[in-house]
Formats: structure tokens, C-alpha cells, sequence
């Protein structure tokens, strides 16, 4: 963006900003930067951030007070649960020292009791702080829902989601994302999460096709703010 621009930065809706990438990735203009990138030990927040009266971010290991990460990286979007604990836990060993204080584990579909009890397990062996995320992820050039998600209506999505959330103590909603034309299924479940986010005040997380799309964030953002969502929380 040319620098007379910049000043507007600050002032962009995240929807203008979406737009703004969407454009800049359609005409294929790329930013690059070289050098090579130092592992540390510490990261600190350059600007303080603001939270609610009495926000939580909900891990694994217990309900922490925002303020607590400033200080570390937080990587929103991983897939840390496995079946080899050990190995987990020796790789966030490693990311630990790095900088990681935080990492969110995405999930794809609705998890197993032993796929919930692999990442419990882990939680308990790392100083890395891991909040289990939930949902369903469908783009049908890379993975489609399972039959009952489509035989489900969007009110029962929303029973199961808020149930599993409390059961499993989630964090966050997601992985969610759409196909490059958004299916009716995949409206339905972007609704049931806006409406399970209202119910439950967790956070949603979900990205475009892999192929890239420029208009299937904004289409994404008008289903979720279509339910009376602050996109502050997505």
C-alpha cells in the first residue's frame, strides 16, 4: 500500500481490511521479506492488549487471565493432539524455548474420548498452555463433513457444540471453513458455531479455501455477523 495510505490503517473495519487482502492476493501481489529469524526465549506484546471485565482464556490446564500471555507466543491454530504423547510433548518442549507459551488445537470434525484423552495427557506434561478448540471443517476439494453433520439441523449442531464445549472444555471454536461456493450444509454449521459462540461467548477461528478465495471471507462474515456476532470474537 502506497505510504499516503498508510494513516488509515488504524481506522480499517476488519471487513475493509479482509477486502483490502482479498484484492491484493487476487492480482497475485506478494510481499516478501528476507533475513533469517532468531529463535528466542521471549516474546512481549508490543501494544498492551484490551480485554472484557473478567475474560478468560480457557486452557487445558485452567482458566487464565489474558495478561498471562502477553509474554509468549500464541499460535492459534496447530494440530498438537496425537496418540505419541511423548513426542508431543518433547516437540513443545522444544517450541517452549523458543518463545511459545500457547497453542490452540484445531479440530476437524467431533473428537473421540481417546483423542481427548491423548491431549489432556499431553496438557498435563507441558508448561505450553493448550486450548482445545472444536468443530466441523468441510472444503470439498480437501475434506467433506460426515453424513450425520448434514442429517443434523442447525439447532441440533448448536445442542452438540455447546455440549461438547462445556464437556471438554474448549476454548475456541474451529477449525471451520467453506468451499469455494459456500454449500447450504456448510451455512448451516457457520450458523450453528455464531449461534453456539453466542451461547457459550467462545471464540470462532476458521479460514478460506486452500486454492484461495477472495470473496469467501466476506461471505463467511455475513453468515456469522448475519446471527448478531461481534466479529471482534472471529
Amino acid at each position: 500500500m502506497p505510504r499516503h495510505d498508510t494513516g488509515r490503517l488504524d481506522q480499517l473495519t476488519r471487513r475493509e481490511a479482509l477486502g483490502l487482502l482479498g484484492a491484493a492476493a487476487s492480482t497475485g501481489v506478494v510481499a516478501a521479506c528476507g533475513g533469517t529469524v532468531a529463535a528466542q526465549q521471549r516474546f512481549a506484546s508490543v501494544e498492551q492488549p484490551t480485554f472484557a471485565s473478567g475474560a478468560v482464556i480457557r486452557t487445558l490446564q485452567g482458566d487464565l487471565d489474558p495478561a498471562d500471555l502477553t509474554d509468549g507466543a500464541t499460535l492459534f491454530h496447530e494440530h498438537v493432539g496425537r496418540a505419541d504423547i511423548d513426542l508431543a510433548v518433547e516437540e513443545l518442549r522444544a517450541c517452549a524455548f523458543d518463545g511459545l507459551g500457547c497453542i490452540v488445537d484445531a479440530a476437524t470434525g467431533r473428537r473421540s474420548a481417546e483423542q481427548v484423552k491423548h491431549l489432556n495427557a499431553i496438557a498435563g506434561r507441558t508448561d505450553v498452555r493448550i486450548v482445545m478448540a472444536g468443530g466441523y471443517f468441510e472444503d470439498i476439494g480437501f475434506a467433506n463433513y460426515p453424513v450425520r453433520v448434514a442429517e443434523m439441523s442447525a439447532d441440533e449442531l448448536v445442542e452438540e457444540l455447546v455440549g461438547d464445549a462445556a464437556a471438554q472444555r474448549w476454548g475456541a471454536f474451529g477449525e471451520i471453513a467453506s468451499s469455494l461456493e459456500m454449500r447450504p450444509d456448510e451455512r448451516k454449521v457457520h450458523t450453528a458455531v455464531a449461534r453456539a459462540h453466542l451461547r457459550t461467548g467462545i471464540p470462532i477461528f476458521t479460514h478460506t479455501p486452500h486454492e484461495s478465495c477472495a470473496s469467501c471471507a466476506m461471505e463467511q462474515m455475513d453468515v456469522i455477523e448475519g446471527e448478531g456476532v461481534d466479529l471482534g470474537h472471529v
